[in-house]
């Protein structure tokens, strides 16, 4: 019994480890761990999917729309950080929508959706944010390309099929990228 008692706590630290700590302030101080940005895909299909999004809806990349930028947001119900940056990200998503499509990617899909749900209709997170399973198996190299050990993660894929890492809170991140 002890040792399943230790056992679970390792699990836990662990578990509590990969959710970054968010630092006092707004959410929009809430940046991703990514640091490098990744070489452009060489296949155009990454942003190609036909999945489920948390409402029931089959969705797939035509419900995000031909953007310039595609901004992939990774994240958890039980994520403190992730919960907390949703209002910034919906505000985010109403300001940005006409040039930058919206992709979430949740790691619970399974266990809490109603959670999830209850988190993105709350937040006021709009419509055209989509949010799927990042398990789903057509939007498995999105999940590998945002994908740091860490949530929230997220990245910007370029139209041309570039990654740009968020070292900076998104809105300054997004601004900076537009202009």
């Amino acid at each position: 019994m002890r040792f399943l008692t230790v056992i679970l706590s390792i699990c836990m630290i662990f578990s509590l480890a990969a959710c970054e700590s968010s630092p006092a302030g707004t959410p929009e101080d809430t940046t991703a761990s990514t640091t490098e940005a990744t070489p452009p895909v060489e296949d155009e299909s990454v942003l190609k999917f036909t999945a489920t999004d948390i409402f029931g809806n089959s969705v797939s990349e035509k419900d995000v729309g031909e953007k310039d930028f595609y901004f992939i947001y990774l994240w958890a119900t039980w994520c403190p950080p992730c919960i907390q940056g949703m209002p910034d990200l919906a505000s985010i998503a109403r300001e940005y929508g006409d040039r930058v499509g919206f992709i979430g990617l949740l790691t619970d899909y399974d266990s809490n959706l109603e959670g999830a749900v209850n988190i993105v209709e709350s937040s006021g997170v709009p419509s055209a944010f989509v949010m799927i399973d990042a398990y789903e198996q057509s939007v498995s190299d999105l999940l590998e390309a945002v994908q740091t050990g860490f949530v929230p993660a997220t990245i910007i894929l370029t139209a041309d099929g570039e990654y740009l890492p968020i070292e900076k809170p998104y809105r300054a991140r997004l601004n900076e990228i537009l202009s």
